[in-house]
């Protein structure tokens, strides 16, 4: 049985660690604002359970703002919190 990538993304790379060790429900918000560092494409398509063309695709119809450094794109914390905050619905 393969692990799961999530616990990778919960490593030194976030301000407060209280944010991920809750032992309770996820706080996706405080989890995607408390990043340290940038977000791959990857990483936040696992955290909120989309698939990688979704995020994708965000970026290029100007939903998410995205940085390109090379070939690589990365996504500020709080363009990430923006952009989830607006996609959230009261269910």
């Amino acid at each position: 049985m393969r692990p799961s990538p999530v616990p990778k993304l919960f490593g030194s790379r976030y301000r407060d660690s209280s944010v991920v060790d809750a032992g309770g429900p996820l706080d996706i918000l405080a989890v995607l604002g408390s990043r340290r560092t940038a977000w791959r494409v990857t990483e936040l398509s696992t955290l909120l359970s989309l698939g990688r063309r979704t995020i994708y695709d965000a970026v290029e119809t100007g939903q998410l703002c995205a940085m390109k450094l090379g070939t690589a794109i990365r996504i500020n914390p709080s363009d990430a919190v923006a952009w989830a905050e607006a996609r959230t619905t009261g269910v």
